[in-house]
């Protein structure tokens, strides 16, 4: 009986730490696939209100979408970003121009009671 609870500990230490460690892995695929980001989702219920709080570093108030409908909340964003340093347009030197884009969304859909 012993062994089967550290067998259980570990296990449950196990599943914690991907826990932890799943917003760091989805933020990676998204990078390396050029997905959209699946931001970090805190969901908490008092007796009168649901409180949904998620990061969204980067993105304008503008550039974020929240579809509600009775059983899913949907929250979306994009944005693009570009940097010049150096100039000219049709005779072409720039010697430094980044553009930035990216996305992120989640779904949340409440598991029933």
């Amino acid at each position: 009986m012993t062994e089967k609870k550290g067998v259980d500990t570990m296990f449950n230490d196990m599943i914690k730490t991907i826990k932890e460690k799943q917003v760091d892995l989805d933020n990676a695929i998204a990078e390396y696939t050029g997905a959209p980001v699946k931001p970090a989702m805190d969901v908490m219920e008092t007796e009168d209100n649901i409180t949904v709080k998620t990061d969204l570093p980067g993105f304008n108030r503008e550039d974020i979408k929240i579809d509600l409908t009775e059983d899913t909340l949907e929250i979306t964003a994009d944005f693009s970003k570009e940097t010049e340093e150096e100039g000219e347009e049709e005779g072409v030197t720039f010697h430094r121009k980044e553009r930035r884009f990216g996305s992120a969304a989640r779904t949340y859909i409440p598991q029933p009671r």
